[in-house]
């Protein structure tokens, strides 16, 4: 059975909510079981830019034991849908603030071959730019499709989704469903490679740290890019020469 994991970043369920329900609901009746989480009701403090995640595992954040519940739910997933509106032209800072705290998952990728949908709404401007930042985060954490909703409502609270907006979000709804289904993954751009070959070139220069520990037991250190996905032959090549030239350029300049 499918299992869709529901992020709402918002203090309430507003707008982006309304969204969210026809999505959900669709999923649902296509047999897939939904887990909702409110950050609002998470209560996690601020992130304190203290590196302990990066430096010795995300077990050792001041904020573990309120973060991982969430984390382990993201990583059991088969799909992700995160919400956001916009506030100042950005995501909310609840929502901010678990991206905070899960950025060692940058440093250490997993969701490779994994879906998500990012919904934002607005009542003014914003909401384009938050589903941007955000797809552009899932991308860095391994998610090869990443759709993407934002709207302009018009409607600081009450918003009614209009008729246009519920049919694209049903085939929204209807993609992710058959991307998991089929197994199917995008073409991965060669923005992506690079990032990943820089991680492992640092993991490889640091095989003693936490990084260094997961790229190697994963098996990620070993290949070009994530192994589930493929990769033509131009990306193994690049993925190799940047590989080769990262790692030389830190160990030249450490």
């Amino acid at each position: 059975m499918l299992k869709c994991v529901v992020i709402n970043g918002s203090p309430h369920k507003g707008n982006t909510y309304e969204l969210a329900k026809i999505v959900m609901n669709r999923m649902h009746e296509c047999g897939a079981t939904i887990e909702e989480i409110h950050l609002g009701q998470h209560k996690i403090p601020f992130c304190s830019g203290c590196f302990s995640c990066f430096e010795r595992g995300e077990d050792a954040c001041p904020h573990h034991d309120a973060v991982k519940p969430i984390a382990q739910a993201i990583e059991s997933a088969d799909a992700l849908i995160v919400l956001t509106p916009a506030y100042s032209l950005a995501p909310t800072a609840l929502l901010k603030n678990m991206i905070d705290h899960l950025s060692y998952y940058f440093h250490r990728p997993r969701f490779f071959g994994r879906k998500a949908l990012v919904l934002s709404t607005t009542a003014g401007a914003g909401a384009k730019a938050c589903t941007g930042y955000i797809r552009n985060v899932l991308g860095h954490w391994g998610f090869g499709r990443v759709y993407t909703y934002a709207l302009a409502c018009f409607a600081a609270l009450g918003y009614t989704p209009s008729a246009k907006a519920e049919k694209r979000l049903d085939h929204l709804a209807g993609c992710l469903v058959r991307d998991i289904k089929n197994g199917r993954t995008p073409r991965v751009r060669l923005k992506r490679v690079m990032y990943y070959n820089a991680w492992r070139a640092m993991a490889a220069v640091h095989p003693e740290s936490i990084d260094g520990h997961y790229w190697h037991d994963s098996g990620l250190a070993r290949t070009a890019f994530a192994p589930q996905i493929k990769l033509g032959l131009i990306g193994r090549l690049f993925g190799a020469l940047m590989f080769r030239l990262i790692k030389f350029s830190m160990v030249k300049f450490s």
